[in-house]
């Protein structure tokens, strides 16, 4: 599904691709009633495993910009021809015609929750959301290695700051911050494999 974010925030709100895993990651819980969690900085996560990604995709275009968030989950069913270990750390949303029926609802639900909370989110930043995600941090207290920029650092996840930075505490005490870049967790390999979005 894709969210055309209009109008463009001007000047860019820093933290807005994490706001929008949150969001849709809070819309998927409500909806489903289960954990569903996010991995910083906007993948889907379902008991440990990858269920989706986000991606922001900004297009300059005539007479304005634009700016689009696509969410794609994988849903029912894993492709046949998935490799083994893929398959290992996916997860599939299962049906539930007793709390959603068609993918319509899915996409329904989480494109309302974007519409409804964005002009909040812009005003008031990270203030209101911040208990959410602290709930539904699925990196929160575990040792992470971060790629970005060419550099590597490991550390302790303890959350985001206030524009959704991710906040790493080092072993001399040190906590650094970054605002981009891939995550996996120490110890079980990278957790995100190929499929909707990155991360």
């Amino acid at each position: 599904m894709s969210w055309n974010i209009d109008p463009v925030p001007s000047p860019p709100v820093a933290g807005l691709a994490v706001w929008t895993g949150l969001t849709a990651v809070l819309a998927l819980e409500g909806l489903t009633g289960l954990p569903v969690r996010l991995k910083w900085p906007n993948d889907v996560f379902l008991h440990g495993r990858k269920l989706g990604g986000i991606l922001l995709d900004f297009m300059v275009l005539t007479p304005r910009p634009r700016l689009v968030a696509g969410l794609g989950l994988n849903v029912g069913r894993l492709p046949a021809d998935l490799p083994p270990d893929v398959r290992a750390r996916a997860a599939v949303l299962p049906a539930d015609p007793a709390r959603w029926r068609t993918l319509g609802d899915l996409a329904g639900t989480v494109l309302r929750r974007w519409d409804d909370g964005l002009e909040r989110f812009l005003s008031a930043g990270w203030d209101d959301c911040r208990s959410d995600y602290d709930r539904v941090d699925e990196l929160a207290g575990r040792r992470v290695a971060l790629a970005s920029g060419g550099e590597r650092r490991e550390g302790l996840a303890i959350g985001i700051d206030d524009t959704g930075a991710l906040l790493l505490r080092h072993g001399d005490g040190r906590v650094s911050t970054a605002l981009a870049g891939d995550v996996h967790v120490l110890g079980i390999g990278p957790t995100s494999p190929p499929g909707p979005g990155r991360g």
